[in-house]
């Protein structure tokens, strides 16, 4: 999970990071509310620090006969107590119609700031995948066309931005396999290669702007950097 790595690289402890997913059979128990709130209150051990609660897939723990009143689901009494204790930030999240209901959207009006999550899928959201013909000289110095897929195409605006994403550039094999897409586009709009690294955001040799997955998740200016 991207914001439990980035809690531990911002120093907070892991035993200060709650995280619990109710789909998981091995968490059934939890899906009862007053089962939930007991096992969390018994992780938050200290008044000395905060504590970061993460509860995935929510609509686990409302049951049918309480969506037909959303008022009466217990589930709000238990986030409305946890979110009285000081030291306690709480981020739960569902996936289901259960979840889209305006009822219990209502409900949870006023109590906490709603973020709608779309895919991390560009060419479903801001953009599209692009593809570039590259022509490669072979084994018998032939030349010949090769099409290469660049990972996202982001338009905004005037502005054009061609994004490749790997995990890392672990080698020099590795990193000319990525890069290749981003050399063969010849306009002058920005090429970005985004990895799961520490390094700060920097320009290669051929103009690329190398960002860090964090950077370019959490900076809104970060594809003009």
């Amino acid at each position: 999970m991207l914001i439990y790595d980035y809690l531990l690289g911002e120093g907070v402890h892991k035993d200060h990071i709650i995280t619990i997913a109710l789909d998981d059979d091995l968490n059934v128990a939890y899906r009862d509310p007053a089962e939930l709130s007991k096992y969390i209150r018994s992780r938050v051990t200290d008044q000395e620090g905060m504590f970061y609660i993460f509860i995935d897939e929510v609509q686990y723990a409302i049951s049918r006969e309480e969506l037909k009143n959303p008022e009466s689901i217990h589930l709000y009494n238990v986030l409305n107590g946890l979110k009285r204790l000081r030291n306690v930030d709480i981020y739960v999240a569902g996936s289901n119609s259960k979840m889209r209901s305006k009822d219990v959207m209502t409900a949870f009006r006023g109590q906490g700031d709603s973020v709608e999550v779309h895919p991390l899928s560009f060419h479903k959201y801001y953009g599209y995948v692009g593809v570039v013909d590259i022509f490669e000289t072979d084994a018998e110095g032939k030349r010949r066309k090769v099409s290469c897929e660049i990972d996202f195409v982001v338009n905004k605006g005037v502005k054009k931005s061609y994004i490749q994403s790997a995990l890392s550039l672990g080698n020099a094999q590795k990193e000319k396999k990525e890069l290749r897409p981003l050399l063969g586009v010849k306009d002058l709009f920005r090429k970005i290669i985004v990895t799961k690294s520490g390094m700060k955001p920097w320009l290669d040799e051929a103009g690329i702007l190398h960002l860090r997955l964090y950077e370019f998740l959490l900076n809104p200016a970060a594809l003009d950097l």
